[in-house]
């Protein structure tokens, strides 16, 4: 039934870098977090796509960026002699996936009216299977702007070993202010942030 569906998207994939390069390097909490797939959030807006939005959906991404470097980098494993093994988050502003994409014959309703969440649904988040440790060579960050007859779905799918769940609504909040163009400076990164990123 997916692959169904599916053959009415039509998708673009570009990557983003960040507006601002930082080479750092923080270690991952716990190598747990590597085996769990992606952290998937979806946000569902009721309105007509208008004709620049998602360009400048694009450009605020790559500014907020500059303020969540971790995202923006790849996951490097290291193995020593000892037979131990460390993961950490190289910030080598690699690049996060943008995929824009339109769902033809969706609309709004199809997705809220169903108890259950429609099969469709999973074809608006990139990197669907994939698990935090393929970090070292995919994004960390994928975000994929899907248009509906009327309306407009906006997946995330974020990297386990990276960010937690606080961090992920704080980026999300971060890059819905850059995108109303509110003031960079305004930005700041809460405690459990910062305490998750810095580097051990």
């Amino acid at each position: 039934m997916t692959s169904l569906l599916q053959r009415h998207l039509r998708l673009q994939k570009h990557f983003i870098a960040s507006d601002a390069v930082y080479c750092e390097t923080h270690f991952v909490p716990t190598l747990r977090s590597l085996l769990i797939p992606t952290n998937k959030k979806g946000l569902l807006y009721y309105h007509p796509v208008v004709s620049n939005q998602i360009q400048q959906l694009r450009h605020s991404l790559s500014s907020t960026l500059a303020f969540f470097q971790p995202l923006v980098g790849r996951l490097k494993i290291t193995e020593y002699q000892d037979k131990t093994v460390s993961c950490s988050v190289i910030c080598n502003n690699a690049d996060v996936l943008f995929v824009h994409a339109r769902s033809e014959n969706t609309c709004v309703a199809d997705i809220l009216e169903p108890t259950y969440v429609p099969p469709i649904v999973d074809s608006f988040f990139a990197l669907t299977g994939v698990r935090s440790y393929e970090g070292t060579s995919k994004p960390l960050l994928a975000v994929q702007v899907t248009e509906l007859i009327d309306g407009i779905f906006i997946g995330c799918s974020f990297n386990h070993a990276v960010i937690d769940g606080k961090s992920v609504w704080h980026f999300i909040n971060s890059w819905a202010e850059i995108s109303r163009s509110c003031c960079h400076h305004q930005i700041f990164k809460h405690k459990s942030e910062q305490e998750y990123l810095k580097t051990k």
